[in-house]
């Protein structure tokens, strides 16, 4: 199966409405100011649904505990709620991010900073997604890995109830390129490179675009992992799987995730991201950054992102803030530390 052609991805331009916080860094560190946007919990249970629903996403997930195939494509376990949920005892995820609603989409990119944690308890997970979606939903995220390390994730599903679909290739859906290079990530394997408070800096460059080259594009979702200009195809979700997302989505998503499924009232959050709130910037804040929208030839579609809006469901514990720049591209941060109040 051919992929879509190697490009350069390009940039686009947003406006908006913010107000600025100076922030100084120790050590030596510069000024930065950051643009910090205001934090709402942001329901789309007014919109109108469509029939269908649909999702891929992929990013990098921490989660100790090992469990089947079958329980991972089961509906006790994947379980969608409208995205973000208001009563966190009630359902187990909690979101800091950005979100984007328009009427067409056919691509994602960001670079994703990777950050581990040493203490993640069994049932919990600390995730850091991009995604895209014909409906405002999150993923869940059933405990995957026995161990406590970062892993690279894939996923899909077609229904609202999460009872299709899965991670990784643990079912039919998500197909691997035949001659990913081997040094390309893997859905499901160890990502060993993390960053390291006030050290190394660690990220991953991934875009999600629809191949809808003329006649030659068969609708595909691609996964791609991106080096400078060059784009590694990694596999894709073929567009049979879907319905409406077969033609475009509608709602694309850049966000921090953490949850304790179940999880008793006086068990604490995991930490999101370096554990550290969005305030630190760089070396010590996880990002996203280079937040960007593709059309369905990977170029940019400038007018969609003036709509990206900041996404957070207990702004008390988990913040996101937006870097201060004249101009795109645009980078984010995100997190918090481990929490009982949330």
């Amino acid at each position: 199966m051919e992929h879509p052609v190697d490009q350069p991805p390009k940039i686009s331009k947003c406006q908006a409405a913010v107000k600025t916080l100076k922030s100084a860094f120790l050590d030596g560190y510069r000024f930065y100011d950051y643009r910090i946007l205001p934090l709402s919990v942001m329901d789309f249970s007014n919109y109108i649904r469509v029939m269908s629903f649909a999702i891929v996403s992929a990013g990098i997930l921490e989660s100790p505990t090992k469990i089947t195939k079958r329980d991972i494509i089961g509906p006790a376990l994947m379980r969608g709620a409208t995205l973000p949920v208001k009563n966190n005892a009630d359902n187990s995820t909690t979101v800091a991010g950005m979100t984007n609603r328009s009427a067409q989409l056919f691509g994602i990119y960001a670079n994703i900073s990777a950050w581990g944690h040493e203490h993640i308890k069994p049932d919990a997970y600390s995730a850091t997604i991009m995604q895209v979606s014909n409906e405002s939903r999150r993923p869940t995220f059933p405990s995957l890995y026995n161990d406590n390390k970062l892993h690279f994730f894939a996923q899909w599903t077609t229904d609202r109830d999460w009872r299709t679909g899965c991670y990784n290739m643990d079912c039919p859906g998500f197909v691997p390129f035949r001659n990913t290079r081997a040094d390309m990530p893997i859905p499901g394997m160890v990502v060993d490179a993390v960053s390291s408070y006030g050290g190394a800096d660690s990220s991953m460059v991934l875009q999600i675009v629809k191949d809808g080259r003329p006649g030659v594009g068969n609708g595909d979702w691609w996964l791609y992992r991106v080096s400078g200009p060059v784009r590694f195809p990694l596999g894709h979700w073929p567009a049979a799987l879907f319905t409406s997302l077969s033609r475009h989505a509608t709602v694309a998503a850049w966000y921090g995730a953490v949850g304790f499924p179940p999880r008793a009232r006086d068990e604490p959050l995991p930490a999101m991201g370096s554990g550290r709130g969005p305030g630190e910037g760089y070396a010590r804040a996880a990002y996203l950054a280079d937040i960007r929208l593709m059309d369905d030839m990977a170029n940019p579609v400038d007018a969609s992102m003036a709509y990206v809006m900041p996404l957070a469901n207990a702004e008390g514990c988990y913040k996101v803030a937006m870097e201060d720049t004249n101009g795109p591209p645009y980078t984010f941060f995100y997190g918090g530390p481990v929490s009982h109040a949330c």
